[in-house]
């Protein structure tokens, strides 16, 4: 199996960065990789592209960025890249694995039309952070969410003292829900070639990493569905706004209290008429009063399909 990587490098002209790009490729079998803000001029490119990778294919979009911001390479042997488009602030790809013929994926608004493929987007968002708010109203448009990562929160610091130092978080990897789905099929790929070969180690060891792919990319978009389902700010009928927790919630009890009442008195219910209607006989009152099983809660449970809306816990029935 191959990866996928993506380094915001920030200038690859030093030969210590050319070794280390080089080393991390090596060691983590990337098979395609994206470079951004590499600096690299023209007449650089194909003597910088053979110390890396050397028989690899390499697109850049030095025509339309004289500093050669975005490079793209491959190894041509494993993936097909297929570009559709291309400007000074990003390249949009559709990228096929050669092995079994599957496409792997493919500026914002422009690019949410993908239909049902797999889309992934890496890149440095720094100019767009200023907008938060419409960053994540994109975000949710086109449906992606953070990718599950490891080691360091933030991507970036000032480089000062603990007292005056600047942390952020600029380069992003993005994904959209059928990366998910994508993860389970290449899941269920490798099931069907353990079935046909139950004592092979790689196999077995193949869907041990897949499983965990696949539910750190699930993990991943329930959070996102949680997040997105949050009430952060709401005005009451007075216009007033609240952003803290208990604020919001005595704005929506206050709401549905002046909408639907309060407790009044009621007259009872008289137990004479209701015998006049349609009551249960004995042998319904016997089922209804019956204990439920722990077989007929197990069968409950595992009869929901996976894609239905999760539980308290925020898991679908797919983890059950």
């Amino acid at each position: 199996m191959y990866s996928l990587g993506f380094w915001n490098v920030r200038g690859l002209n030093n030969p210590a960065k050319q070794r280390h790009v080089k080393w991390f490729m090596y060691m983590n079998k990337v098979g395609l990789f994206g470079l951004q803000e590499t600096k690299v001029k023209v007449l650089s490119l194909n003597s910088i592209k053979g110390i890396l990778m050397d028989g690899w294919s390499l697109s850049t979009n030095n025509i339309w960025h004289k500093g050669g911001r975005i490079w793209v390479l491959w190894d041509p042997t494993i993936v097909q890249v297929d570009f559709c488009d291309y400007s000074a602030q990003c390249n949009n790809m559709r990228v096929t694995e050669l092995a079994t013929d599957r496409p792997c994926g493919s500026n914002w608004k422009s690019f949410a039309a993908t239909g049902s493929d797999p889309w992934i987007v890496c890149g440095d968002f720094n100019c767009v952070l200023s907008h938060t708010d419409e960053f994540q109203q994109c975000l949710t448009r086109c449906g992606l969410v953070d990718s599950p990562a490891i080691g360091s929160l933030f991507t970036w610091n000032n480089k000062q003292e603990p007292a005056t130092r600047v942390c952020s978080r600029f380069d992003r990897v993005l994904i959209n829900e059928n990366t998910s789905a994508m993860a389970l099929k290449n899941l269920e790929y490798i099931q069907s070639q353990i079935v046909k070969n139950p004592r092979d180690a790689a196999w077995i060891t193949k869907e041990i990493s897949a499983q965990q792919e696949y539910k750190e990319l699930q993990t991943a978009l329930i959070k996102r569905k949680f997040i997105r389902n949050q009430v952060l700010v709401i005005k009451d009928v007075n216009g007033v706004e609240f952003d803290e927790p208990h604020g919001i919630q005595e704005a929506f009890l206050n709401y549905y209290k002046n909408l639907l009442g309060t407790d009044k008195s009621t007259t009872p219910v008289y137990a004479l008429i209701v015998r006049k209607g349609t009551i249960c006989d004995s042998g319904n009152w016997e089922m209804l009063l019956k204990l439920v099983t722990h077989d007929e809660i197990k069968e409950s449970i595992f009869s929901i399909h996976e894609h239905k809306a999760p539980g308290p816990d925020g898991y679908s029935s797919v983890f059950s």
